[in-house]
């Protein structure tokens, strides 16, 4: 059976209550059996933090649009 990849994504450069949810759900899901990816700026708190968690990180450039 294939494992299930979940993409976790934020436009978001600061630590804020989406944030912390989003690595809480992505934490949870990886100890659950599923493969989690997060997407958002890399450089941004939350970039950080995923990959000091172990996450594969895609950095993403919103276009401020």
């Amino acid at each position: 059976m294939e494992s299930v990849r979940v993409l976790h994504l934020s436009e978001s450069n600061q630590w804020s209550g989406g944030s912390v949810q989003l690595l809480s759900s992505a934490l949870e899901l990886r100890a659950a059996g599923f493969e989690s990816l997060v997407a958002c700026p890399a450089a941004g708190a939350l970039g950080k933090k995923a990959a000091e968690n172990g996450f594969e990180v895609f950095n993403l450039k919103p276009s401020g649009n």
